[in-house]
């Protein structure tokens, strides 16, 4: 891990902030767009940054340039392919309150080792950091 100008570290995750963001090939709205988001509240990871843009990757592995204010801090989850078991406590044998499918995505509240939970609103449960993407092993949350 490193730090960036603004002392936060480098890579990290966060969200996207608005219901459209330009994915810029560029940190300058003088770059052509190369993709737009339509996923309010999809995780996204800092991977740079350059004055007020950020260089993000996304869970599919594309990577551009946007605005700050496009990002907020607030931790998500984007399930990974197939359909996972949402667990009634961090553990194998706990109980199933739901299954998830691909490309939904939760509020990362906290993680055990490698089982976090994860609000998805409807239902709130475990699930293993294998099944989604939007946090580093082992990393305190």
């Amino acid at each position: 891990t490193h730090y960036s100008k603004t002392e936060q570290a480098l890579p990290r995750f966060v969200s996207l902030k608005q219901k459209e963001v330009n994915l810029r090939t560029g940190p300058n709205k003088k770059y052509p767009i190369h993709w737009v988001y339509l996923n309010q509240k999809m995780p996204v990871e800092i991977i740079a940054e350059f004055r007020l843009w950020r260089q993000i990757r996304d869970w599919e592995n594309t990577v551009g340039w946007v605005h700050k204010r496009l990002l907020t801090n607030k931790r998500r989850i984007i399930v990974l392919t197939g359909t996972h078991p949402i667990k009634n406590s961090p553990s194998y044998s706990s109980p199933v309150i739901a299954l998830v499918e691909e490309k939904v995505i939760g509020e990362l509240e906290k993680c055990k080792k490698d089982w976090c939970r994860i609000n998805f609103g409807q239902f709130r449960g475990w699930m293993q950091q294998s099944q989604f993407w939007g946090r580093y092993p082992n990393e305190k949350i």
